[in-house]
């Protein structure tokens, strides 16, 4: 197992809002898409929840990269006192050229968000499941980070 730290230096332009994504999505999978729902597979690898002026965020997990969605990671925020979360960013929605060249296997799919701070976040690249019986064949795996501007959410 190879782990490098690789980092995205800079973003092309502004992430889209994550409620953007969900409309993407065909109607029969929109229930998937609360942050409540009961299903397994819903929500995974939460990172901790971060305070931010007067918010709660949290990241997780994008999902599989089908139907219309194309989110590398997520955020929601929450109004401290209120109790309901909302759709925040939809991160990583192009692969970053550098995954490209230094874990080629990865389709899109990051994992394990973890704030370092209250502007930053740091993820798994990995080499997905490649299927070899060969274990001198080279699995890559990367941990990435991102750096937030602007006022929350």
């Amino acid at each position: 197992l190879v782990i490098s730290w690789c980092f995205l230096s800079a973003l092309e332009s502004a992430d889209p809002e994550l409620s953007e994504a969900f409309t993407a999505i065909s109607p029969l999978d929109k229930d998937q898409f609360d942050i409540f729902h009961e299903r397994e597979d819903a929500y995974q690898d939460p990172s901790k929840i971060i305070a931010k002026n007067q918010y709660l965020m949290i990241a997780f997990s994008g999902r599989k990269q089908q139907e219309g969605y194309n989110c590398g990671l997520e955020t929601w925020y929450m109004r401290q006192g209120t109790g309901n979360w909302t759709p925040g960013q939809c991160l990583l929605t192009r692969k970053p050229e550098w995954i490209a060249q230094r874990v080629p296997q990865n389709e899109g799919s990051y994992i394990s968000p973890s704030f370092a701070d209250k502007n930053r976040i740091y993820y798994s690249v990995s080499s997905e499941l490649l299927e070899t019986d060969d274990p001198k064949t080279p699995r890559p795996s990367c941990i990435g980070m991102l750096t937030a501007e602007g006022e929350a959410p």
